[in-house]
């Protein structure tokens, strides 16, 4: 019973973090506050703190799961449960922030444009990372020497490919401006 506690906690944590952000999402809830009381109620969503926390325990438990499932310990599943229970009350913060009026629904131009090279990076990444388990069991079971190098570079890309989503995803980009001084004056 003992392996069971943590992952139990964690579970019904996420699940009635979930409920919570379903409630302050409910258009009864909005009609029966004050909008001073609305305003700070908008006030607390604004604040990144209790995203960031469900974000980590959401982390944590995708941690344990893994750590469980190669340790062989049976309650891996029930891990990986909490873990998308946090996930999704990660996504009803979200929305109930979107219902409550305290989210912006479209983000800026400069977000746009950050996702967009986050997914140019992250797409090829993925794909390099679930061609790695193919092409190393075919290495092993082959005893190829090539293949092995294969999926060695395949899992250097996918890492690669990750960390520059990561820096897309955190970076500034700043709006080009036509250098001036490099193009010669048209002539009259």
């Amino acid at each position: 019973m003992r392996p069971y506690l943590a992952p139990l906690f964690w579970l019904t944590f996420g699940c009635s973090a979930l409920a919570w952000e379903f409630y302050m999402a409910s258009g009864r809830l909005r009609k029966r506050l004050s909008p001073e009381k609305l305003a700070g109620v908008q006030k607390a969503y604004s604040h990144s703190f209790e995203t960031i926390w469900m974000g980590l325990a959401g982390l944590y438990c995708t941690f344990a799961a893994i750590r469980a499932l190669i340790s062989e310990v049976d309650s891996w599943w029930l891990w990986l449960m909490a873990a998308g229970a946090q996930f999704t009350a990660l996504l009803g913060r979200r929305h109930s922030g979107v219902k409550l009026g305290a989210v912006k629904v479209q983000p800026d131009l400069e977000t746009q444009r950050r996702y967009r090279w986050t997914l140019r990076f992250a797409a090829p990444a993925l794909a390099c990372l679930c061609a790695v388990q193919p092409v190393a069991e075919s290495a092993a079971r082959l005893n190829n020497g090539f293949a092995g190098a294969a999926s060695i570079v395949l899992v250097v890309a996918s890492l690669a490919g990750f960390a520059a989503a990561g820096w897309a995803a955190v970076w500034v980009f700043k709006e080009r401006t036509p250098d001036t001084e490099s193009t010669p004056p048209p002539d009259a």
